[in-house]
């Protein structure tokens, strides 16, 4: 199973498979994403976040709105 460090570099919204609606990510967020598809997002030490799909995470690496740091 994957797990990467993400650092996101814009606010932005998040569908949440979890509990339906978006869900907001503010600038400056790190977070653990662990998992291939729909993967279980986590603040270090603090609650889980909502599941959204990788390609969403993806999608925002690409546009430059999400950043990779490190693979866990």
């Amino acid at each position: 199973m994957a797990e990467h460090w993400v650092k996101i570099m814009e606010t932005v919204s998040v569908p949440d498979v979890r509990e339906g609606g978006d869900f907001p990510l503010n600038r400056g967020t790190q977070l653990i994403a662990i998992g291939e598809e729909v993967c279980d997002y986590v603040l270090p030490n603090i609650k889980p976040l909502p599941r959204f799909p990788r390609s969403v995470l993806d999608s925002l690496c690409a546009e430059g709105k999400a950043e990779i740091l490190k693979q866990l």
